[in-house]
């Protein structure tokens, strides 16, 4: 099976896991090295704050996550965080949407997304698959609009 989709760690600022991303292969131009020195830090920061390996529960939802279509992946993505963000970089390269996926179909998504206030709006989004470029969860800030903002309306 090939994955067109990579699916990648994000660290905060210190040997903290902030979510994950998933980001078109196609997309990606240019892969740099690290030096050692850092990913030493980084690991025994991460081991030192109980972040790695990853947790049990973290890693089963990961796995989870089927990476060969945008389609499959917004499908099982809610296994491992229940807010996920939306890019769509083509057509609005600064903005991200966060919510809940609502339905996948054949070639478009709905997501009932949640603003900055914590409040939800009263209708889903339509978005082309096609169009979705990165995807974002699992991080703080997800979870902080996840916890602590208004009760999702039940659809």
């Amino acid at each position: 099976m090939s994955y067109d989709w990579l699916l990648s760690a994000v660290l905060d600022d210190g040997p903290h896991l902030d979510g994950f991303e998933i980001v078109r292969l196609s997309d990606v131009t240019q892969v740099r090295e690290v030096s050692t020195g850092p990913l030493r830090y980084l690991s025994r920061g991460l081991q030192a704050v109980g972040q790695w390996p990853i947790p049990p529960d973290t890693a089963v939802a990961l796995a989870g996550l089927a990476l060969n279509t945008i389609r499959s992946i917004l499908e099982s993505v809610h296994v491992a965080s229940p807010m996920v963000g939306i890019h769509r970089e083509g057509i609005a390269p600064d903005e991200i949407y966060i919510g809940h996926v609502v339905r996948v179909g054949r070639k478009k998504v709905r997501l009932l997304d949640i603003g900055l206030n914590g409040q939800w709006r009263p209708r889903p989004r339509v978005w082309r698959l096609a169009d979705i470029t990165h995807l974002q969860s699992g991080g703080r800030y997800q979870r902080a609009l996840a916890d602590f903002g208004d009760a999702r309306p039940l659809r």
